[in-house]
């Protein structure tokens, strides 16, 4: 079964008045099928982008040991903590 939701977190400055990047904070739930991690992108984008899919407890981990090194990661990290039992609870089946 596969479901999508995206959860909207916030809009911010990455850092205001030194740089003009302007972020919109999302948090998707969705099911990923167990390959899904791994490198992606298309030549002519001259991107390396690289997804990874780690436990819930791994990521606070990192955030708690300074490791996420991203603030907009962080951020998204710790709303996380404080939503994660809504979502669960509203997603359309259990999550893992």
């Amino acid at each position: 079964m596969r479901f999508d939701m995206l959860e909207p977190v916030g809009e911010c400055y990455a850092s205001p008045g030194a740089a003009k990047d302007f972020c919109y904070l999302f948090v998707g739930l969705c099911d990923l099928p167990d390959d899904s991690a791994g490198i992606g992108d298309t030549p002519e984008e001259g991107e390396n982008i690289r997804a990874d899919i780690m436990p819930y407890g791994d990521l606070m981990a990192m955030a708690e040991a300074r490791q996420t090194a991203n603030a907009p990661l962080t951020l998204l990290t710790y709303w996380l903590a404080h939503h994660r039992e809504r979502l669960r609870a509203t997603a359309p089946r259990p999550l893992a």
